[in-house]
């Protein structure tokens, strides 16, 4: 995936899943309540951070060229930004490329 295609689908995943997220002009932040989540281009990678009054920072770095999903990876900041603001992230189902319905 391209790199800009990446981040934009991560930032929109983002969106999508909390509702009061704002996403900065640039596409490249997004706000929930007192948290931000921040992206930044270094080194072939996109670095990701979210900053928040109530934890430590949060800092992750994907490679867009071999990531599998920018929605794995949104799920994994969403949680930790309604970790943040003092809610309980939902249980996600869990999924593998090796699970398979049995007959």
């Amino acid at each position: 995936m391209e790199p800009d295609k990446y981040i934009q689908s991560f930032f929109d995943s983002i969106r999508t899943q909390l509702d009061e997220t704002k996403v900065g002009k640039d596409g490249t932040t997004a706000r929930y309540r007192d948290a931000v989540v921040a992206a930044k281009w270094a080194n072939d990678l996109w670095e990701v951070e979210l900053r928040s009054q109530e934890q430590e920072p949060v800092r992750r770095q994907y490679d867009p060229f071999v990531a599998r999903s920018s929605e794995s990876a949104a799920n994994y900041f969403v949680d930790a930004l309604l970790r943040a603001s003092g809610q309980e992230p939902a249980p996600r189902p869990i999924t593998s490329r090796f699970n398979r319905v049995k007959r």
